[in-house]
């Protein structure tokens, strides 16, 4: 018998993006934390859609204020997705105010 490990990401209130005073509620998308603002823009679903599929898996929390993203990663955060760059989200272009490694 082999004994596997699981490695779940674990995360706690501190890590939880900070664009928007109280959170307007949370989905589970994809494999990942939606933290949903008051105009709930579901473009940030395209733009979870659009992901490289390697990307997509080591994206914790995302959560969509005012065309700004923020973003919290397990372990490191990908090329391309740093503070400050632009991300095209169905035509539009957003920047990635807050990105940041949690787990």
């Amino acid at each position: 018998m082999r004994l596997i490990e699981l490695k779940v990401p674990t995360f706690f209130d501190s890590d939880l993006p900070d664009m928007q005073r109280q959170p307007a509620g949370f989905s589970l998308y994809r494999g990942v934390l939606v933290q949903w603002d008051e105009d709930r823009d579901d473009r940030v679903l395209d733009f979870l859609d659009a992901l490289p599929a390697a990307v997509l898996d080591s994206l914790v929390i995302i959560q969509e204020a005012r065309g700004m993203l923020a973003m919290r990663w397990a372990n490191r955060i990908p090329t391309g997705y740093t503070e400050g760059s632009l991300v095209d989200v169905t035509g539009d272009l957003w920047t990635i105010g807050n990105s940041r490694a949690i787990v």
